[in-house]
């Protein structure tokens, strides 16, 4: 009888044990709820560049991990398209070429709008909204301009307003 009631414990303890804390299973930022990310495009234009040299928004190839993510931004300012990022995540910014280094920001899952990492060292122009990366050593704020170098050479309506970015961002309470 003791043997039985042995055997039962043993076997108790291992399901307790194998039912414990579950693994956590990682799915892509794009498929996270109340997700915000900035992903690079996979590949590095070695000329001029635009949205219809590209392609289609949704067939782009993007990194496996974004290189800004919620997890980076501490807040995100709406009305003028400034986030302050933690500084560990300035470092991982891409050295754009003057023709800029393509991103996707992704919110909620959904692929919102074509951007571009880009240097002030640059005279060619990026008709998508752009970020500059040559002030990362000097603050933690980095602005989604609507492009470069004015927001008159930016193509067609403007998507830095897309009520998915707002949700997503409110949803996790990065809203300034």
């Amino acid at each position: 009888m003791k043997i039985k009631h042995l055997t039962v414990v043993v076997l108790a303890s291992f399901l307790v044990a194998c039912t414990g804390t579950p693994k956590r299973t990682t799915r892509p930022a794009e498929a996270q709820a109340h997700s915000f990310a900035i992903y690079l495009v996979t590949f590095t234009p070695d000329k001029p560049w635009g949205p219809a040299t590209l392609g289609d928004l949704a067939t782009l190839s993007l990194a496996n991990e974004p290189v800004l993510s919620d997890m980076d931004i501490l807040s995100y300012d709406f009305a003028n398209h400034r986030m302050l990022v933690k500084r560990e995540a300035l470092a991982r910014l891409p050295q754009p070429s003057v023709w800029g280094a393509p991103f996707v920001l992704v919110a909620d899952g959904k692929r919102v709008y074509l951007g571009a990492f880009g240097t002030v060292a640059s005279s060619y122009s990026i008709p998508v909204p752009t970020i500059l990366v040559d002030f990362r050593e000097f603050t933690s704020w980095l602005t989604i301009d609507e492009g470069y170098p004015t927001p008159g050479f930016a193509d067609g309506p403007d998507p830095r307003s897309d009520m998915r970015i707002r949700v997503a961002l409110g949803g996790l309470r990065k809203l300034k």
